[in-house]
């Protein structure tokens, strides 16, 4: 008897990741864009912190636009000419994107 292999493909935004009152769903994986993006639709309800760790990224921005409401993202950057670092605030507003450059850390 031959032994037949299938590959089931699943859509990643057919799908909503919960973590408590929290929901992500993937629009664009780099599975499907050549490694060259990845984008996701991210619900905070109101008054609710991100269950995020710390994290970087070297390699690309990290793009946040937002569509309702105000989201307050804490940044750390190092500072060559000081020879420290500088923190600061990224606010998401409705209908606006933020960047957050390459190597900054969002805590």
């Amino acid at each position: 008897m031959t032994q037949r292999t299938i590959e089931l493909h699943t859509n990643p935004s057919d799908e909503t990741i919960r973590l408590g009152p929290l929901g992500v769903r993937f629009l664009i994986t780099g599975d499907k864009s050549n490694g060259s993006v990845a984008a996701f639709e991210l619900t905070v309800p109101g008054a609710q912190r991100l269950a995020a760790p710390a994290h970087s990224h070297e390699h690309y921005e990290e793009t946040i636009y937002g569509i309702d409401g105000v989201s307050i993202w804490t940044v750390v950057a190092p500072c060559v000419a000081a020879n420290s670092k500088l923190v600061a605030s990224l606010a998401a507003r409705p209908k606006a994107m933020t960047v957050c450059p390459r190597g900054m850390a969002i805590v």
